[in-house]
């Protein structure tokens, strides 16, 4: 069997790179470790990376195109010991609409939202897994 430390990274296209960057880094509180200008923006949260990729740039023959889809991609941000309740009234304070939210088997709670380009992002309770 394969094991792993971590996931590293995630790919996901955007339609709007300053949309993004907006979300991610001004709203979420990611650091933008890169940006190329028509091409992608590379946030920082924690010890994992996301990666926005134009459409065009994945539409008009990079490396990239054959894996990344859009739209409608699915990450999940696990919210720090005690934060979940303050992550949530935060992103409604700030006018993001809840897409759905509830309970997983582990017993912690999750509530869903779209980023600007309506990519899902799942918020999680800390140690959503009971691990």
């Amino acid at each position: 069997m394969l094991q792993f430390t971590k996931l590293k990274e995630s790919h996901i296209t955007v339609k709007n790179l300053r949309k993004a960057i907006s979300f991610y880094q001004d709203l979420l509180g990611f650091r933008t470790q890169s940006y190329v200008k028509g091409k992608h923006a590379v946030f920082v949260a924690g010890s994992t990376m996301l990666v926005c990729h134009l459409v065009v740039a994945a539409e008009e023959g990079s490396e990239l195109s054959w894996h990344l889809q859009y739209p409608n991609q699915h990450i999940v941000l696990e919210s720090r010991d005690g934060e979940y309740d303050a992550n949530k009234e935060a992103l409604v304070d700030a006018g993001v609409s809840l897409v759905d939210e509830g309970v997983r088997e582990s017993g912690r709670r999750m509530f869903f939202v779209n980023d600007p380009d309506g990519n899902l992002l799942e918020i999680t309770e800390y140690n959503v897994w009971g691990d």
